[in-house]
């Protein structure tokens, strides 16, 4: 199938954008398995190197969920000639292809990624809470990228051989 070069090239950038903060988050997953589970009170004792790690961690989990949620997504339905509708439209519309597994577990993803923005933890235990809920999410978060490679590569027959997959199932 031939694609217009123009809408190709926006899902390249988006898609480039999402797959450089799931290497980067997958990165920070490893530099902080070390922590998890995390206490509350570890929090405090934790050196300035440690916390950057903890810090880099959360800005790249929130960066790729929006990333996938709020440009890839949109950028696979447009290139397919479709358009994406409301944000409950183009989740269902990701289900259906099986980028994500259900509308239920993005929500889920969505909602850790917002426990970091927007209902920003106060406390040393709620902010350990929400780092060892994103940790135990990650993978199902990155698997999300590889399931957009396999689909772009096996449905679509567009060429992502300069994204290798990020996990190993």
């Amino acid at each position: 199938m031939t694609y217009d070069k123009k809408i190709a090239n926006l899902f390249l950038l988006n898609f480039s954008e999402a797959y450089r903060s799931a290497k980067l988050l997958m990165s920070s997953y490893q530099r902080i398995a070390n922590f998890i589970p995390l206490k509350g009170e570890a929090l405090s004792s934790l050196n300035v190197d440690d916390l950057d790690k903890l810090d880099a961690f959360r800005v790249r989990y929130c960066d790729l969920q929006d990333s996938l949620g709020n440009k890839t997504f949109r950028s696979i339905l447009i290139l397919e000639e479709e358009m994406p509708g409301s944000n409950l439209d183009i989740l269902n519309k990701m289900e259906k292809r099986r980028i994500i597994k259900t509308f239920d577990e993005w929500k889920m993803l969505r909602y850790i990624r917002n426990l970091f923005s927007h209902d920003c933890p106060e406390t040393d235990t709620e902010k350990a809470e929400t780092l060892n809920i994103a940790y135990s999410n990650t993978l199902l978060l990155v698997q999300v990228v590889d399931n957009v490679i396999k689909y772009m590569e096996d449905t679509l027959n567009f060429s992502m051989t300069d994204f290798p997959p990020l996990t190993e199932v």
